[in-house]
């Protein structure tokens, strides 16, 4: 069996320990077809690109994936209510660095992967859901991207 499968649930039960009252959103590549309840207050993980780090050593393989974090949250503010519309894209980067704070704190994911480390992030955009039960709302979203390294032993 390959590493990714633990890694995925590692990375999850992190983004939960950190994020507690998050919802897990089911949908990570389609983030608007999400129910949206869900979307309120929720993340997605998505399994990103893979390169391979042309470092073969006894039967390992070395890997360089991308995995998406993205935190997503109900506009709650009226069109013209600023003060509302700053502390919840205030909200929404704090959680952003708990996150990043807590990979930077367990890098290996508890020897699961060689080092993760945070790459990237969107910024944050406006969503507004495909669904008929969400379209009604609008939501913030970023997208965080962080490196996982990690072996696969070609043995297994």
């Amino acid at each position: 069996m390959s590493s990714i499968s633990d890694i995925q649930d590692a990375m999850i039960a992190e983004i939960k320990a950190t994020l507690p009252d998050y919802a897990h959103i089911p949908n990570p590549y389609e983030i608007e077809n999400n129910p949206g309840k869900l979307l309120n207050k929720g993340f997605a993980l998505a399994i990103g690109e893979s390169s391979n780090q042309q470092r073969t050593v006894k039967a390992q393989l070395f890997e360089l994936r991308t995995f998406e974090v993205f935190l997503i949250r109900l506009a709650t503010h009226t069109e013209n209510d600023v003060t509302r519309r700053v502390s919840l894209e205030q909200e929404i980067m704090e959680d952003a660095f708990l996150l990043k704070k807590e990979f930077e704190k367990e890098t290996q994911l508890g020897g699961l992967c060689i080092q993760i480390t945070w790459d990237s992030d969107s910024g944050l955009t406006y969503i507004v859901p495909d669904n008929e039960e969400a379209s009604r709302n609008k939501y913030y979203a970023l997208n965080m991207a962080f490196l996982v390294e990690y072996r696969e032993d070609l043995n297994a």
